[in-house]
């Protein structure tokens, strides 16, 4: 007589959970669809929030200056989306306080998200130019922003700044034309760019992003790497399992753990090597070379490998599922959609906990250049895979010992059934 398995008690309970498994991951789904859509719901309204500095060190002509006019006109625009609310939280600096290189520098260690720099010359310029006194030169102001802090966060910002400064534009091109700013324009020798467009912007771009490409290059590699962890670390598991063997004194549950910790960190160097390499193909020069950003990967490896292992240690095949959840919770508050200062609170407290915020961040540096906190991305990091990995360890050699002695004070039983099964006598 043969075994039938399909009348197994086990066989059974595993069918019966499918459903349950299916539905659950189902409403996973739609949580994260929740948390996403909370994530980005109306972002536009939260951009008055980010700090914009406004420079005016124009030295004007004959008590007049143009460039405080402008500075007083931006600091009185209002967000497209709340005109009850200033488009951004703006810094109107003292006039001639500091320089252009030091503003950059502002901006370049994160003070203020963008700057407008109204030059010395601001104002002769177009008085030059509408008189027709020499060669007429573009009548800039400088906007300072950093691409490789948050590229569609500054994307966003500077889209609206823009915006607004062509709104004065033609407006001060209006006041030209109507003679109402007092010039005595020379109308056969004015400039034509003078009148039509008095002020340009320059665009002034320390850490440039070449494409939204390179931008999310830093956040889809880690998504991607979360889940190659998952593979990683289910695999290890299944096939180490045959060395679990009841009463060997080589494979014990403290040599097996190490073993699969040892696996489980060379299979994330080979991880953050394989990222490293792909992340290099988008284009990217890495401002710290290559091994430093293939070492910062591999730390971001082994916290991620570390929390999915623990997750399944504590939970066996449930894990898997928590660190899927863990995984979309990352994915809207790790600052890779937009920056979480714009982002409802929830977001911003909760994207700080967790490692793949700092992943982004520490990546956006190593890449792009820009001023984030490198030392506390790595320091945070390293923390996750320190802590998880020795809480892993003796969780994973308890689990491993309490297997083999339920299969040693199983073994006559299982011996038993056997032997019933296949009709013999046991």
């Amino acid at each position: 007589m043969g075994i039938k398995f399909d009348k197994h008690p086990g066989v059974k309970k595993a069918a019966r959970a499918i459903p349950i498994v299916l539905t659950f991951m189902l409403a996973l789904h739609v949580v994260f669809i929740y948390i996403y859509i909370g994530a980005v719901w109306g972002i536009e309204k939260h951009f008055s929030e980010l700090p914009v500095a406004i420079l005016d060190n124009d030295n004007g002509f004959r008590n007049a200056s143009l460039g405080s006019q402008l500075a007083g006109a931006l600091a009185n625009v209002k967000s497209p989306y709340e005109p009850d609310k200033s488009m951004f939280v703006w810094k109107v600096l003292t006039p001639h306080s500091q320089s252009e290189a030091s503003l950059l520098d502002d901006v370049d260690l994160g003070k203020y998200w963008l700057a407008v720099y109204i030059p010395e010359n601001f104002t002769m310029n177009l008085v030059y130019g509408l008189r027709g006194l020499r060669p007429y030169k573009n009548n800039t102001v400088d906007l300072i922003y950093d691409e490789g802090r948050q590229y569609t966060t500054i994307a966003t910002s500077r889209t609206m700044l823009k915006s607004a400064l062509t709104s004065i534009n033609n407006v001060v091109a209006e006041k030209i034309l109507g003679g109402a700013l007092g010039f005595q324009i020379n109308t056969t020798v004015a400039d034509l760019s003078a009148v039509v467009t008095p002020i340009q912007v320059l665009d002034i771009n320390p850490h440039p992003v070449h494409g939204i490409g390179q931008s999310f290059a830093t956040y889809m590699g880690f998504f991607v790497l979360w889940l190659s962890c998952m593979l990683v670390i289910n695999g290890i598991k299944e096939s180490t399992l045959h060395l679990e063997r009841p009463g060997s004194t080589f494979w014990t549950p403290s040599f097996l753990s190490f073993l699969r910790l040892t696996i489980g960190f060379i299979m994330a160097a080979l991880l953050a090597l394989i990222l490293t390499g792909i992340v290099a193909g988008f284009g990217m020069q890495y401002y710290y070379g290559f091994a430093i950003c293939w070492l910062f990967v591999w730390l971001v490896a082994l916290s991620f490998t570390s929390i999915i292992a623990g997750c399944l240690v504590l939970l066996g095949n449930g894990g898997t599922i928590l660190a899927t959840l863990l995984l979309y919770l990352q994915i809207t508050t790790s600052g890779a959609l937009y920056s979480n200062i714009i982002m409802p609170s929830f977001y911003h407290k909760v994207g700080l906990i967790f490692p793949m915020y700092h992943a982004v961040a520490g990546m956006r540096t190593i890449c792009f250049g820009s001023a984030n906190n490198l030392a506390l991305n790595a320091g945070v990091l390293a923390i996750w895979a320190v802590v998880c990995t020795i809480s892993m360890y003796f969780s994973m050699r308890y689990k491993t010992k309490q297997r083999l002695e339920l299969a040693l004070a199983n073994a006559p039983t299982v011996v038993n059934n056997i032997a019933s099964a296949l009709g013999a006598d046991p």
